[in-house]
């Protein structure tokens, strides 16, 4: 990773951050929810690289998965596996959904990542937001905002930077990005790409490949903005980004001794276990101020594709395949891959500021068609594919239409209640079709007729908050979420279907700046009833779905920072998250009282920021993090075909220092300081378990101009 792992607020007052978490611009400390939000200079300056470095500065986000490039993202414990049906963290990109809501487009497990050079903000919403941007948001919601093109100025940035670690190979990136006006005060552009290139830092002694983890990505965006009246704003956009990854960043443990298989940084895997991913976003965006109101309507199409591999060798249908092919098969693979289309149509309107009265309607609707092609393989001595065992080909398609409304009105100057609701109406088609020699053996050979479902969903949130001056709120909120069901793959003796999942959110929380704004404190406490959850199974290694009876999530998250004497700032933020099943899932092995996967009970981070003035225009600064992760199970404790494994607790420490000058800046950094073999996140679906492992201590370098 090319990012420390900090905290943010040090230089940046987050409470005077002006959001969009309400689908209106406001300030963060005037929500009344939990959220972090992150400036594009504060990124910038703390090296961010993507969505990983995001888990250490928003409290309770952590991260489930073998890879950098594609993980699922947990907020308040509301998970159920590593390999999710679909997401319970919602993306979105300048207000529009990322990804897919059906469970068989990978839209839980590889979500979109976006690269943050070129970003306004990001916003992590903790809590369910179902109420404003529907479904799959039940733990919360990651919000990039890009940056608009200016009708004024012409600004930019050009960055390079390069790391090794230790023991494995280097990285570089390349980034640039330029916004420029086209006709003073009425139309602008913005252009920006990049290039970046992660290092691999694991071994594969079965293959004697070196470094095979090494991931790269590439991407560009243009805008185009008019504002052909003062009440009127069009943007247009195009976004682009490819990301490609040669294997994935886990070791194979042994269940008995949790200890690696080969080595601590050796994959020792017959194969490869590439990742690749490719996504087209095209979007318009109109504000219309009418006068008292102002309408806001957008459209998008987006095209993503997502194709992962596995080791299928050590799972029971993997090996049968190896028998299968009479010695001529040296082992199996789980290849899979999901392309999905999807449009977006949202319009609203809302009130202008002013007034006791705030409010906001509007109508969604999504239509989105994907494609999933997942295949068991077999393969020779050559590594070569020899025998496509089994295929399964299924085509989905999904329809939500939606209406919702929001608003929230002042008793006083220092009491405001607000409420919303949102009706959605959504449906869905799945078909499958399964070939391939084990297919019979199964039992499930032939083209299936093809399976609709439909929901009727309605969603609510309610809010009252306390301005206890200027400067500091106590609020406490009520919310629900779901996340849609659907279909299961034809396999023997599961359920063709499985249910929607809902919550109830119920929080209480203070938020506050002190000493002229030197200091800031956020906390809230939470209480989650979590019912007919979704939980991922595998037969022989092939994942289906299942609902358990009802889980319960409550925790506390805090985030504080204060600058005691000029130039040093000193931050910290924490969560804990108690999130155990209610009752006994028998279909996954999981008894009562048991933690749902991929949760750290606590986690946390600590960073301390000092900038100097250095002579001649020359400004110099340091930085140096500490996040923890507590330990967290991978699965349950009696299952048979997840078994469970326990990762161990870990502390990273980063340190990062530099010079500024003429728009100039020149940082070096060590991530990893002390070289901890930190166990990240991990699944044991595949027959062993793969630990994801964090990169090795490393150097790197960086310089960037900004004009």
């Amino acid at each position: 990773m090319l990012a420390l792992l900090p905290m943010p607020a040090l230089a940046q007052d987050e409470s005077e951050i002006v959001v969009t978490a309400q689908k209106r611009a406001e300030r963060a400390i005037d929500v009344p929810g939990a959220l972090t939000a992150i400036d594009g200079d504060r990124l910038a300056a703390l090296g961010v690289a993507g969505t990983q470095d995001l888990a250490a500065l928003a409290p309770g986000l952590t991260l489930a998965g073998t890879n950098r490039a594609a993980s699922t993202l947990i907020l308040r414990g509301i998970t159920t596996s590593s390999m999710a049906a679909s997401a319970s963290v919602g993306v979105v990109v300048d207000g529009i959904p990322a990804g897919s809501s059906s469970s068989f487009a990978l839209g839980g497990a590889v979500p979109l990542d976006i690269n943050p050079f070129d970003l306004e903000r990001v916003e992590v919403l903790r809590g369910p937001q179902g109420t404003l941007y529907g479904a799959s948001t039940l733990g919360g919601l990651l919000s990039y905002v890009t940056k608009a093109p200016s009708l004024t100025a012409t600004d930019g940035a050009v960055g390079l930077s390069t790391q090794v670690a230790e023991g494995g190979g280097w990285g570089f990136a390349a980034r640039a990005a330029v916004s420029t006006p086209l006709a003073p005060d009425v139309a602008g552009i913005r252009l920006s790409g990049f290039y970046d290139r992660l290092p691999g830092y694991l071994d594969n002694s079965v293959l004697g490949a070196k470094n095979v983890n090494r991931n790269n990505s590439y991407g560009g965006r243009a805008a185009l903005r008019l504002k052909p009246a003062e009440t009127l704003s069009v943007t247009l956009a195009a976004q682009a980004q490819v990301l490609n990854r040669r294997s994935n960043d886990a070791v194979p443990y042994d269940f008995a001794t949790d200890r690696p298989v080969a080595g601590e940084r050796d994959q020792a895997l017959p194969n490869f276990e590439p990742y690749h991913q490719r996504f087209r976003l095209f979007s318009a965006h109109v504000d219309w101020d009418l006068g008292g109101v102002t309408l806001t309507a957008q459209s998008s199409w987006q095209r993503i594709r997502s194709a992962n591999n596995y080791d299928y060798s050590l799972t029971p249908l993997g090996m049968g395949v190896i028998g299968l092919g009479g010695g001529a098969i040296a082992g199996a693979r789980l290849p899979f891959s999901a392309t999905t289309h999807k449009f977006v149509q949202e319009v609203r309107l809302s009130s202008s500021e002013g007034g006791p009265l705030r409010w906001l309607i509007g109508a969604f609707h999504t239509d989105e068609d994907s494609f999933l092609d997942q295949r068991v393989i077999g393969y020779g001595a050559d590594l070569k594919p020899a025998l496509d065992a089994l295929v399964f080909a299924v085509p989905t398609s999904l329809r939500e239409d939606a209406l919702f409304a929001n608003l929230s009105y002042a008793l006083n100057d220092r009491l405001t209640i607000g409420g919303g609701l949102r009706y959605s109406d959504s449906h869905q088609r799945f078909a499958e079709t399964v070939s391939g020699p084990m297919a019979p053996v199964l039992g499930i050979e032939g083209a299936f007729p093809a399976v609709r479902s439909s929901e009727d969903v309605l969603t609510y949130s309610a809010s009252i908050q306390y301005r206890v001056g200027d400067a500091a709120n106590l609020y406490a909120r009520a919310a629900s979420g779901y996340r849609p069901g659907g279909p299961n793959l034809v396999l023997p003796g599961i359920a063709p279907r499985f249910k929607a999942d809902r919550l109830d959110n119920y929080e209480v929380g203070y938020k506050a700046r002190f000493a002229d704004g030197m200091g800031s404190i956020d906390i809230a406490a939470f209480y989650i009833d979590y019912r007919d959850i979704q939980l991922t199974g595998s037969l022989g290694g092939l994942l289906y779905f299942t609902n358990g009876k009802s889980a319960t999530s409550k925790g506390i998250e805090a985030s504080a920072s204060f600058a005691p004497t000029p130039g040093l700032s000193l931050a910290v933020n924490a969560a804990y998250a108690d999130a155990a099943l209610d009752a006994a899932v028998p279909e996954l092995e999981a008894r009562k009282g048991e933690r749902l996967p991929a949760t750290p009970r606590f986690a946390g981070s600590v960073n301390a920021d000092y900038r100097w003035a250095a002579g001649d225009g020359v400004e110099a600064f340091g930085r140096a993090a500490l996040r923890y992760i507590g330990r967290r199970p991978v699965s349950f404790d009696a299952s048979t075909t997840s078994p469970q494994f326990m990762m161990k607790a870990a502390a990273l420490v980063d340190l990062r220092a530099g010079i500024e000058q003429g728009g100039y800046e020149i940082a070096l950094q060590v991530t990893n300081l002390f070289d901890a073999q930190a166990q990240l996140y991990g699944t044991t679906t595949y027959g062993h378990a793969n630990i994801s492992i964090a990169q090795p201590r490393s150097y790197g370098l960086s310089v960037t101009k900004r004009f």
